[in-house]
């Protein structure tokens, strides 16, 4: 949920400062900070504070909601992976940004955002989301790196479904995932 004067906040952004070429607000889930986020082996991590103006990039990600890209660096960067549904799409995104340009701006206001992978519900919602997000791990991959980071990222959302539902869908899921994806790589 955006405020009232976000529009004219973001003019004032362009305005202030424009040789960068991402502006974001600061959005919050609750009363936790979600972005802009510290970015550490393919994962984001909430800061407690967030200051705003020009920062870097680097060991930070911005996510897609409210994210404002000039259309030009946008195009050059690739824009967004369309085999990314949902998750990681933003951060595969900031990835191809941060070889481009090396900051971005935070803009002085605060967005409610709801994350689709928390909540209550059901254990078929959450295998159905599971496979999504391990989706959207398999299609960020760029490199050897990149490969084994997003395995652990899914292995611990895999390990904490897991237990939290007391379900092994979740591992039957990922082994699933791994036969097809080895089968594929026999008949290439």
């Amino acid at each position: 949920m955006f405020p009232e004067d976000a529009l004219a906040v973001y003019c004032q952004g362009i305005e202030k400062c424009p040789q960068v070429s991402l502006f974001a607000p600061v959005l919050k889930a609750g009363e936790v900070i979600c972005s802009p986020c510290r970015y550490l082996m393919r994962t984001g991590f909430h800061p407690k504070t967030v200051r705003t103006g020009i920062q870097m990039l680097q060991g930070r990600a911005v996510l897609n909601s409210g994210m404002l890209v000039r259309g030009d660096v946008f195009g050059r960067c690739g824009g967004f992976n369309e085999r990314i549904r949902l998750d990681f799409a933003d951060f595969a995104f900031n990835n191809r940004l941060r070889r481009h340009h090396e900051t971005f701006c935070v803009l002085p206001i605060q967005c409610r955002h709801g994350f689709s992978g928390t909540g209550a519900v059901s254990r078929p919602d959450a295998l159905r989301r599971f496979e999504l997000f391990r989706e959207g791990a398999a299609n960020s991959v760029e490199s050897f790196t990149d490969g084994v980071l997003y395995s652990l990222v899914v292995l611990k959302r895999c390990i904490r479904l897991t237990v939290e539902f007391r379900s092994f869908c979740f591992i039957k899921s990922l082994l699933e995932m791994n036969n097809k994806r080895l089968n594929r790589k026999k008949d290439d």
